[in-house]
């Protein structure tokens, strides 16, 4: 359920037709990555164009796709411009297939409306889903679950651009419209990238990664600290009247050592929620483990993290950690099994040998989990405490140690093997947190 384009031709040979991709995707100032089969053009946060090649009995075909309910008309009109200059620059015609028909008309503001109608009716279909079934707990619009999952707020939808409350939100739009939403969820809602461009950017940024932390921690943390900050100066450039997010900024600026600008005349940008999906608790799947952490911490690959790839240690276990003096960390490891007459595998009894206190066995719904204290450790000259947990499903044994560096953190590690899930619906339709 989005609103798409696409665009299909029988191109000469896959070498000239990129190398034409990236003379044109630089002048958009888009970035492009070239892979041997298709290609990733990035426009704007969430605003990609996919370039796909086949060839068969020697006829090369090009397929180019974009999902632009994501991002908005903005980008809608973008991509139509793009594939204008392609043609002309190719000398090519294109089979154009485009939802809202905007590739014949040109009518922004007809285009544009097909966009508002989708927005309200995912905000109308999870207000009724959520009436319906008291399971869902909160909604997700447009949110990438292979990343991780926010906190949970019964009664609220999650969208890259904040939190709202669904109730409240359903009533202002029957009694208004949907516009002043859309001014909000959409990142590029105008023809050109403007102030309200360059503060949704922000916002998103601000919202889905920023961990709001030193700058010092981490080298992906800064670099998204210093675009928001740039963004967001950027906008308030091109129009100060817009609502600005003063606190946050002010935030930025002090744990990335920037400057401030002059924000007191500036009106407040309000949220239902505090900015940062990851100044609280999120939950991440390792296949049907949900194993949930503080939002500050960073994965053991974190360079990857944001662009949706397994978080992994250099040994392939999901790793996360925080970086703080009070050092903790995560890993996970899951070992599969095929049933063998309809049992599951076993506790690795022997892993327990060495704890310091007798193992728990705790329920994590409708599967078993076991857990120790696994007393104090030596590297490199320092100590550190660890405890071991393990959760058994039908055809897979996960591993879980939590090491800290504060005996008394063993309370903390406690509680995050209390807090694991097992979502044995992974990959499939049905779970507690509807994404759409």
């Amino acid at each position: 359920m989005s609103i798409g384009i696409s665009a299909t031709a029988n191109i000469k040979d896959i070498l000239s037709t990129k190398n034409s991709l990236n003379a044109l995707a630089s002048q958009y100032d888009a970035a492009i990555s070239n892979y041997e089969f298709y290609s990733i053009i990035t426009f704007c946060t969430m605003g990609t164009v996919n370039v796909y090649f086949e060839t068969e009995n020697n006829i090369t075909t090009m397929t180019m796709e974009a999902n632009t309910s994501l991002v908005g008309a903005g980008f809608h009109h973008c991509v139509v411009t793009f594939l204008d200059d392609f043609i002309i620059r190719n000398n090519i015609s294109l089979d154009v297939d485009d939802e809202t028909e905007y590739f014949e008309h040109r009518n922004f503001e007809q285009m544009r409306e097909n966009h508002f109608r989708w927005l309200k009716s995912i905000i109308y279909i999870s207000d009724e889903k959520m009436k319906e079934d008291k399971n869902y707990s909160q909604f997700c619009i447009c949110w990438n679950l292979d990343t991780y999952t926010p906190n949970d707020v019964f009664g609220t939808i999650v969208t890259p651009l904040g939190r709202f409350n669904i109730k409240t939100l359903t009533e202002s739009i029957k009694k208004d419209t949907i516009t002043p939403f859309a001014n909000i969820y959409f990142i590029w809602n105008n023809k050109e990238k403007d102030a309200l461009f360059y503060r949704n950017s922000a916002l998103q940024l601000m919202w889905e990664s920023i961990r709001f932390v030193p700058i010092t921690y981490n080298e992906l943390e800064e670099i998204n600290n210093n675009t928001v900050v740039e963004y967001l100066e950027k906008s308030v450039a091109l129009d100060a009247s817009l609502p600005f997010p003063k606190k946050e900024y002010i935030e930025l600026c002090s744990l990335g050592e920037h400057t401030p600008i002059d924000t007191s005349k500036l009106t407040e940008y309000k949220s239902d929620y505090p900015i940062g999906y990851r100044r609280s608790n999120i939950s991440h799947n390792i296949g049907s483990l949900v194993i949930t952490f503080p939002g500050s911490f960073f994965y053991g690959n974190d360079l990857i993290d944001d662009y949706g790839d397994f978080p992994a240690s250099d040994d392939g276990c999901f790793l996360v950690y925080n970086m703080d003096e009070n050092w903790r960390n995560i890993r996970c490891s899951e070992i599969t099994f095929e049933p063998i007459d309809g049992k599951k595998p076993l506790f690795s009894e022997s892993s327990f040998k060495k704890s310091k206190e007798e193992p728990v066995t705790i329920n994590v719904g409708d599967e078993e989990c076991r857990y120790a204290f696994m007393g104090d450790y030596e590297e490199e000259g320092e100590i550190f405490y660890q405890t071991m947990a393990q959760v058994i499903t039908m055809s897979s044994l996960f591993i879980i140690t939590i090491s800290y560096f504060k005996k008394s953190d063993k309370v903390w590690a406690e509680e995050i093997i209390k807090n694991l899930k097992v979502n044995n619906n992974y990959g499939k339709s049905e779970t507690e947190t509807k994404t759409y």
